[in-house]
């Protein structure tokens, strides 16, 4: 499988992390770590932490992918700053990647009653694509919680919105 547009791809992704450390720089330590009654309890640093380690798993990856298995950073949680840190890192690693197309194995267990993994080919760019979806998605969460709990935080304007929602909003107002 050949990806087309690598640099699109790199570009939303890169894009989707440096919304996110712009958000982390601008919440204070406070608002970041604080547990949330919207969030079941949880704070806005684990979402932080789990979108953090999900392309950190990606990037480190050697011939399989298992998110299951990601390295898990309690500080992460906890350290905004830290954790903006991470993202400009991984802005800069994401950008490195020479070949997108490289060939990975992708393995999980979605079982309840045991082990049962499930082993599947895929993509750097295929991962890519997944990691940037679940991304805005967790980005979405985090702009609602925001809005409410944190409404005079600036957040930008397409924060947490995928792309084809953005351009789905653009073709209705062009109407």
């Amino acid at each position: 499988m050949q990806f087309k547009n690598k640099e699109v791809l790199i570009q939303a992704g890169s894009g989707v992390l440096e919304q996110l450390k712009n958000l982390a720089q601008n919440l204070t330590s406070e608002q970041y770590s604080r547990h949330l009654e919207l969030l079941g309890g949880n704070t806005i640093g684990k979402h932080y932490r789990h979108i953090i380690e999900c392309y950190q798993c990606m990037l480190n990856a050697k011939d399989c992918i298992n998110y299951d298995k990601r390295q898990r950073d309690p500080e992460l949680e906890i350290n905004n700053r830290a954790a903006a840190t991470v993202l400009q890192d991984i802005i800069i690693h994401l950008n490195s990647i020479e070949n997108i197309d490289l060939a990975y194995t992708y393995e999980a267990d979605f079982s309840d009653s045991g082990p049962a993994p499930v082993s599947v080919a895929t993509t750097i760019g295929r991962e890519l694509a997944y990691n940037i979806e679940h991304a805005v998605h967790h980005m979405a969460i985090i702009q609602m919680v925001t809005k409410y709990y944190f409404p005079g935080t600036v957040l930008e304007p397409n924060f947490g919105v995928a792309a084809s929602t953005r351009r789905y909003q653009q073709e209705i107002c062009a109407q």
